[in-house]
């Protein structure tokens, strides 16, 4: 692995998942920090198209992050995809009338992103 990625993994509480946040220069090389967790292999990754991606399985999720792209654009978009796979996940249906249980899980999704990367980024440049 090379020194330029960096990963970090929680438990999400009350949801029973796993997730994990990758940061590093190379999409493929970040994907393959994850081969505990994920069949890389299976993975169709274009590393041309992409400045992140949101991987899900068996109660694990991760984004990977290339760190010359990272926005908070590109942040939001990644952390919308794991909020509605959790959700999915424990059955909770998307429902306009009531959203809190997604916008709760989507702030502390954020929070603990931005708890890892934001100065972890500013290391490793």
């Amino acid at each position: 692995m090379c020194n330029s990625v960096y990963k970090a993994t929680t438990k999400v509480p009350i949801y029973e998942t796993k997730f994990a946040v990758v940061l590093c220069d190379d999409l493929l090389e970040g994907c393959e920090v994850l081969k505990d967790w994920f069949d890389i292999d299976k993975l169709n990754i274009d590393p041309t198209y992409s400045a992140a991606i949101t991987m899900h399985g068996d109660e694990k999720l991760a984004i990977v992050f290339i760190r010359n792209s990272i926005s908070p654009n590109v942040i939001a978009h990644e952390i919308y995809h794991v909020t509605s796979h959790i959700m999915n996940f424990v059955g909770v249906k998307y429902d306009i009338t009531n959203l809190e249980a997604f916008c709760y899980l989507n702030g502390w999704i954020t929070n603990w992103i931005y708890s890892k990367i934001y100065n972890k980024n500013k290391e490793l440049k």
